[in-house]
């Protein structure tokens, strides 16, 4: 038997073993729960790693959930198939590109004004779905799938696509730095977009700039472009977050809000944060990791009520602590947890088997706790050590556990 396939055989050996052990092992007192259902991690779908269902999760509870969730899931399916069709021209209909999808509304036993806040729903799910039109289209009772005037061409679409895959990889992997907890992590992203794109303020009427198209190709955006944005890498980087439209002064103000280490969401807004805003206030992290108490006293956050503007429609905000994130938060590294979800399972085993056989390399930082026995090397050894606490048969000393601020 060669190096190779003994090795093989000892990796599918370790991970057949532990496969009967359905419990993992927690070693937080609390699990962080999703704010939002976090992109699927690592997917290599970059349609999935880049979304969430945070609002669709939210229609559930609405009079017309479950029409809403159908017709949700229809312009998903849509949506998904017209990215992968490469050379597909979206002819234009009376205003709008049509792709030809229409749904109808008795068929979902949903009014219009239900399918308008699917689609707003959707977006604010979506952001790398950048061509969908920002208002719903109708004709004879149903609802018309539509793609913006300028994106209808493929050979446009296609480009602006593969440049968002490039831009969302490239700005990861330059904010990405070992030992990091999420909310440096997060203002790390944030950074990096902010450093790649110009402010616009409140001064475009280029519909592409409230998008990711805008920071994309254009490296500008308005304060909807930017939250749009990071909202998009935040998904990428399996950082639970929702986006939100509320207003600042006046006028309309995206903003984010982002699950820390402490389990807790906190608001952002990337925009007021730029360099262009400097001249408003003296510190580059004013509206970062802020809680209820600081942050609304600046901003109103839309809500989907009858009383609002129908255009604001959006889920309800996450409960956010009225402080700000506190400054001393530890976040650590678990031996063996090599997804780092503070559990020690077959899922561990499974993800550190594949990086040893090349198929899947586990990110820089995730390396880190795959090295179980800190030699170094992330071998079958590792694995070995993972198998046997999984199963109870010798449980990892986690007594000098990797801490990071």
């Amino acid at each position: 038997m060669t190096i190779i396939k003994r090795t093989a055989a000892i990796i599918a050996a370790a991970v057949m073993a532990a496969a009967p052990i359905a419990e993992s092992t927690p070693f937080a007192q609390f699990a962080a729960s999703a704010g939002s259902i976090a992109a699927a991690e690592d997917s290599t779908d970059i349609l999935l790693d880049c979304s969430s269902r945070y609002g669709y999760e939210f229609l559930k509870g609405r009079p017309n959930g479950e029409g809403m969730q159908k017709l949700y899931d229809m312009i998903w399916d849509e949506s998904v198939r017209l990215w992968n069709a490469k050379n597909e021209n979206v002819p234009l209909g009376k205003n709008l590109c049509e792709t030809g999808l229409r749904i109808s509304l008795s068929d979902l036993d949903i009014p219009q004004s239900a399918a308008e806040d699917t689609v707003r729903i959707f977006r604010n799910d979506n952001p790398i779905f950048f061509w969908i039109s920002g208002n719903a289209y109708f004709e004879d009772g149903k609802y018309i799938y539509t793609v913006e005037r300028d994106d209808g061409q493929a050979v446009d679409r296609v480009y602006v696509q593969d440049s968002i895959e490039k831009y969302v990889k490239k700005t990861y992997n330059d904010a990405w730095a070992p030992y990091q907890t999420i909310k440096s992590r997060a203002k790390s992203i944030r950074d990096t977009i902010l450093e790649k794109t110009d402010d616009l303020g409140h001064g475009s009427s280029d519909y592409r700039d409230y998008g990711v198209y805008g920071a994309v190709i254009d490296h500008r955006a308005c304060s909807e472009g930017f939250a749009r944005t990071y909202q998009l890498m935040l998904n990428y980087a399996d950082i639970d977050n929702c986006y939100f439209l509320g207003n600042y002064e006046g006028h309309d103000q995206s903003v984010n809000t982002v699950r820390l280490d402490d389990g807790n969401m906190y608001y952002v807004d990337v925009e007021l944060d730029a360099p262009e805003q400097l001249h408003v206030h003296s510190s580059g992290s004013k509206f970062f990791a802020k809680g209820t108490h600081e942050f609304l006293e600046t901003h109103r956050i839309y809500a989907p009520s009858s009383n609002e503007d129908p255009n604001h429609f959006q889920a309800y905000v996450p409960s956010i602590p009225a402080d700000n994130y506190p400054d001393n938060i530890l976040r650590r590294f678990y031996r063996g947890d090599a997804n780092m979800d503070e559990k020690l399972n077959v899922t561990d085993i499974t993800l550190i088997a594949a990086h040893v056989k090349g198929k899947k390399q586990l990110s820089n930082h995730c390396q880190i706790p795959a090295d179980v026995n800190k030699d170094g090397k992330i071998n079958v050894t590792d694995i070995a050590l993972v198998a046997a606490h999984v199963k109870g048969l010798k449980k990892i000393d986690q007594g000098d556990y990797y801490s990071y601020r």
